[in-house]
């Protein structure tokens, strides 16, 4: 087993100052439990702030990070500017991913032990809602309204749409057995799903879920972000330990770069790609603009799952 250290000063560094929007990277360690928050100015670990055991997802709402702690069935709430942890809220079964509603005071957390997704007011921090989706529900992504949640189901191979109004699923249609993450175009017409067990990528109409595309040739494709931009496409490859970035013109992949062991999640601005190794302890940052590895945070965390860049 790979030694991992943090020196004492680390662990106890705050955030003295605030830094613009998009300036910070947060990276949820499952080994460590830990969220580890890196300034993507300077590309320097600035803090590592506890939380329950094996956090496997988070996301910002508002300027708390929700975090999916499964080992611990909860969800445990950090205030960014603090780090202090503020609440835990308990899940009926092992969170995996957890995803912010836009727009609305809820976040939305995947169940993958019990097939559902779990609704979590962010004012009462109290769950409200259990909704059945397919079998073992990973990634959760949102139309940019906040009115359509999609939910990649890995087992069934599917991914199910719910009516955020209503909280039901309103809609089921196949992708591929491993659906594992996705992510829409920004524009919001296409959405995108990596299907790791047949090593594909989907493109699907989002309104009508109709197949539009498949694109094959990954590795054990694992995660996906679309640039904001809406010209490329990233893909981590998990048992090749390469990012793919794929151009939505051509839909063919026009770039491959060497990341770390087990990329497993990938988040895009503009001009950067950061991806997180789950073998490598590293967190990889990729120049987007010419397609090239431009640094690597090293002992980013134990074990780091998902990164998420607000």
């Amino acid at each position: 087993m790979k030694s991992f250290y943090f020196s004492a000063a680390f662990c106890y560094v705050a955030l003295s100052t605030v830094m613009p929007a998009q300036s910070r990277a947060y990276v949820a360690n499952m080994s460590g439990s830990n969220i580890t928050v890196v300034d993507t100015l300077t590309n320097t670990r600035k803090a590592l702030w506890a939380v329950p055991g094996a956090p496997m997802g988070l996301d910002l709402s508002g300027s708390n990070l929700y975090v999916a702690c499964a080992s611990a069935s909860v969800v445990s709430v950090v205030d960014t500017t603090s780090g202090a942890k503020i609440a835990t809220i308990p899940m009926p079964a092992a969170p995996q991913r957890i995803r912010a509603r836009p727009h609305a005071s809820e976040v939305y957390v995947s169940l993958s032990d019990i097939n559902k997704v779990a609704v979590v007011n962010t004012v009462s921090k109290a769950v409200t809602a259990l909704i059945a989706v397919g079998t073992k529900p990973m990634n959760i992504a949102f139309n940019a309204n906040g009115t359509r949640a999609y939910v990649a189901n890995s087992t069934s191979g599917n991914v199910s749409v719910i009516d955020t109004a209503t909280r039901a699923v309103v809609q089921t249609f196949a992708s591929g057995l491993g659906a594992n993450s996705l992510t829409l175009s920004p524009d919001g017409t296409t959405l995108y799903v990596a299907n790791q067990f047949v090593n594909t990528l989907t493109m699907h109409n989002a309104t009508t879920g109709a197949l539009i595309r498949t694109l094959t040739g990954f590795a054990a494709p694992n995660s996906v972000s679309a640039s904001p931009a809406g010209d490329r496409v990233f893909v981590t490859n998990g048992n090749a330990g390469t990012l793919a970035t794929i151009s939505t013109a051509t839909h063919t992949v026009v770039a491959t770069v060497h990341v770390g062991p087990l990329p497993m999640s990938v988040d895009s601005t503009l001009t950067r790609a950061y991806v997180a190794n789950v073998n490598g302890y590293s967190l990889s940052v990729i120049d987007t603009l010419n397609s090239v590895l431009g640094t690597t945070i090293e002992k980013v965390g134990m074990n780091p799952v998902q990164v998420i860049v607000r």
